[in-house]
């Protein structure tokens, strides 16, 4: 049953106890929790005294998924013996075995493969720590358990990192949000297979023999044949899958380089072609400014010649009026003189016309003598006969 009251449907397998996951601790760049299970009893009644398993590197994680037996003297000394008393009942590693199959860390839906390991054999619990993280950001943690059948376990935790400014000044409160769709701390099953996620097998921590111990907490050797062969198997299947995605990957980032570089190349001659514009750009505005400058120093001298002539404008006034009024008083007396010449000529016309009237009576006596002349002048007219005579008297006087 969920906080909405929803009825929530789980699958509950009798041999899969029930696991918690606990935010222990957030800080700037990292997040420790504790993974425990609802079955797991410390010995002898008492939870305080923990004494804590081998951590496990990535060394050895990469040992553990290339099939390896990881030996934890390597990561850490361990403890001799467990003092185990005539009172102790026999119980079993839960969170060994279960970490023994394998461990899946997705971050935002990605591998990750930042990840430290401790297991308790004595609480049988197992801490956690996912380091790498950025300050101040929200992340998405999914853990998932590798299984023996088809199906796994997947435990999930939303949480916020601390700011690195806090982280700074110490503190170290626990920013858990978790998701809506958890009602209880303890992560619920899943029946998908855990394909996507990066496994990280993990190695059965030693045990000390126990004469008591029930002979079912023992995993046997076919079975961790089994769980080898399997994990090998997919570390196989994820190693092909790792290859083929980093050759698409490289070329893809070959692809992306070209891209690039042709990129670079296209902004290259377009930054030469702009270059030759700009440069051609600055002479205009070169130019420009020049133009500017004698525009701006002919403006001055224009205004100045302004100025100059503003200044002298109310002596052209005074003497266009003085020219005015000497024009008119030539334009008076042109109109005089024009009347006077009107009049005389109308004097002269009329002295014309007489003495036209007179020609023409001198022209009519001058036709009338010389008509006479002509009966004078000629054959047996009277100036004829008076030469006729004149002659003749010379010729007497003779």
């Amino acid at each position: 049953m969920d906080t909405n009251g929803q009825s929530e449907w789980h699958s509950i397998r009798p041999w899969s106890p029930r696991l918690a996951l606990l935010v222990r601790e957030i800080t700037s760049v990292s997040a420790t929790f504790i993974l425990s299970s609802s079955l797991s009893e410390p010995p002898n009644g008492n939870s305080s005294e923990k004494t804590h398993g081998p951590v496990l590197s990535p060394a050895s994680m990469d040992r553990a998924i290339d099939g390896t037996e990881h030996d934890p003297a390597d990561d850490h000394e361990s403890p001799d013996s467990e003092e185990v008393s005539g009172a102790t009942q026999p119980r079993e590693l839960i969170i060994s075995n279960a970490l023994a199959r394998g461990l899946s860390v997705n971050v935002n839906g990605s591998p990750w493969q930042r990840v430290l390991i401790r297991i308790d054999d004595k609480v049988d619990e197992a801490v956690i720590i996912i380091y790498g993280l950025m300050p101040g950001r929200q992340y998405d943690i999914d853990m998932g358990l590798v299984q023996g059948g088809p199906g796994g376990l997947n435990l999930r935790r939303q949480v916020t990192t601390e700011d690195s400014d806090r982280a700074n000044n110490g503190g170290k409160a626990d920013h858990e949000r978790p998701s809506s769709n958890e009602a209880s701390p303890e992560a619920s099953t899943s029946s998908q297979p855990l394909t996507t996620a990066a496994h990280i097998a993990l190695p059965t921590p030693p045990q000390s023999p126990s004469p008591t111990a029930h002979p079912s907490s023992h995993i046997s050797v076919e079975e961790r044949a089994a769980q080898l062969r399997q994990t090998l198997s997919i570390v196989h299947d994820e190693r092909a899958a790792l290859t083929t995605s980093l050759k698409t990957a490289r070329r893809e980032a070959q692809k992306a380089d070209a891209a690039l570089r042709s990129q670079i190349d296209t902004l290259r001659r377009a930054s030469e072609k702009n270059t030759a514009a700009e440069n051609r750009a600055k002479q205009k505005v070169l130019a420009l400014q020049e133009a500017v400058k004698r525009a701006q120093s002919a403006t001055a001298e224009m205004e100045e010649l302004v100025k100059e002539v503003e200044n002298a404008l109310p002596a052209l006034q005074a003497e266009r009026r003085e020219k005015e009024r000497m024009y008119n008083g030539v334009f008076t007396e042109a109109e005089r003189t024009r009347k006077e010449i009107d009049r005389e000529a109308e004097i002269a016309k009329k002295k014309a016309e007489r003495g036209d009237a007179e020609l023409s009576v001198l022209n009519n006596r001058l036709e009338r003598i010389s008509g006479k002349r002509e009966k004078l002048e000629g054959e047996g007219g009277t100036i004829q006969e008076l030469e006729e005579e004149l002659r003749q008297i010379q010729m007497e006087i003779e």
